[in-house]
Parts: structure tokens; sequence; C-alpha cells
């Protein structure tokens, strides 16, 4: 059984030994750089320290519990992080940046049914009304990591329970929680749309469109200004 340790903790001497020359892993460097990776060249006699090359190039002495190990490259841009041997905060960090550079739709990556996101600042062709259509009914991990995933599983749940349901958008300010509560709306009024096709009343098609319409007005209670979002939504929200 793997145990965690607060940084300021020694590591035990056992966590130790399970390091060798030459194993891949990232080191912490700095609040700026984060972690960088490097290869142990060296294990240091108290069983505290460890000297490793970085890709960078350079060699550098510092505490156990600044490394933490990595993956092997054939891992490299999975889409649910619970599938990494490694998981740990560089390993998830270094996951997420690979899928970001793939494609478009490698803003999104899971851990189980968390859906993390990276703010593109840009416009994304995977939005569109083919791409709800292809969650619909489906069950996450099924296709692509999408917030249409999420949104369609919350809705499944709330017809099949009949309890409310809720999706928690967390992040700092600038990251995208505002246009990904409006994806979530825009699927809401896809289906709801669809449902009143079947023969639902007129009044559940009109719900999607009064559930989009309620986003000004929550914007309208959040006006903060920081310094990445001039019209910060989280008191709105």
């Amino acid at each position: 059984r793997r145990c965690l340790h607060a940084r300021k903790k020694p590591a035990p001497k056992r966590l130790m030994a399970e390091w060798q020359k030459g194993d891949a892993a990232w080191c912490y460097i700095n609040d700026d750089v984060t972690y960088e990776a490097g290869k142990i060249v060296e294990l240091g006699e108290d069983d505290r320290s460890v000297t490793l090359k970085l890709a960078s190039g350079k060699t550098l002495t510092t505490e156990r519990a600044n490394v933490l190990r990595a993956n092997k490259d054939k891992q490299d841009g999975v889409e649910d992080n619970t599938f990494l041997r490694e998981l740990n905060e560089a390993t998830i960090l270094h996951n997420v940046g690979v899928r970001y550079a793939k494609s478009e739709g490698g803003i999104y990556s899971t851990t189980g049914h968390i859906l993390i996101a990276v703010n593109p600042f840009r416009q994304l062709k995977i939005y569109e009304e083919a791409q709800i259509k292809r969650y619909l009914g489906k069950p996450i991990g099924s296709e692509p990591p999408h917030i249409y995933a999420i949104a369609d599983r919350m809705y499944r749940l709330l017809l099949s329970s009949g309890d409310s349901q809720a999706i928690i958008v967390s992040g700092p300010s600038g990251a995208g929680k505002t246009e990904t509560c409006k994806l979530v709306l825009k699927h809401l009024a896809y289906v709801t749309k669809h449902l009143s096709e079947a023969g639902m009343s007129k009044s559940s098609m009109e719900l999607g469109a009064l559930l989009v319409m309620t986003n000004p007005l929550l914007e309208a209670f959040g006006n903060a200004e920081t310094n990445l979002n001039r019209n910060s939504s989280r008191f709105g929200k």
C-alpha cells in the first residue's frame, strides 16, 4: 500500500530504495516552471536527496520530496488520467498538456467522471449540433472527453432518478467557467427541443431557449474585474 507524505516530512528509507539510477522522473523546480522532466543519476547516501539530469541539460540535486515518478512515453495523451500507471501532480499536468497540444478536442481530459478543461482562448469547432448528438445516451468513457458527455449524464440521471442534479464548474478567473456553463445550457436546450418534437408541449420546447436567456441575467450580477477577466461571473454563478 502506498502512502502520501507531506513535503516537510522526510521520506522513509524504504521509499528511497524504490528509485534506481536511470529512472525517469519529474522534478519540482519552482512555482513558475513547476516540474521538469529528467532522469535519476545519483541517489544520496542520506536517503533524502537525489541528483537528476534534467531535459534542459542541467544537473540538479534536490530533496526526495521534490521528485515524482514519470510514466512511459506510450501513456502520453490518454483520455482518462486514472489509466496512468503513475498518478501524481506532475503526470496529470503533463498528460493534460500533451492532450491540449494534439487536437482541438484535446482541451478535455477526465479523471473518472471529473472533466478537466483547458481554456484554448479561441473558437473551436467541437460544439456543433452533430457533437451534441454524438454524446446522447452514451456512458462517460465511450466517447472522447467532452462537456456534452457530462451534461448528458446529468440529464439522464435527472430523468431516471427524478432527483435534482448539479454540475460543479470550478476554476480560477479566466479559466472558462462561464463558457462551460453556456455549453451545458446549450445541451439542455437541444435535448428539450428534441423531446418536444417527439410529442411534448410547446412549453417544454421553449424551456431550452429560456435556460439560455437566463445567462445574461446571471452575468449582470457578476461584475467584478480581475487581471485575467474583466467581466468575472463568479458572483453571479
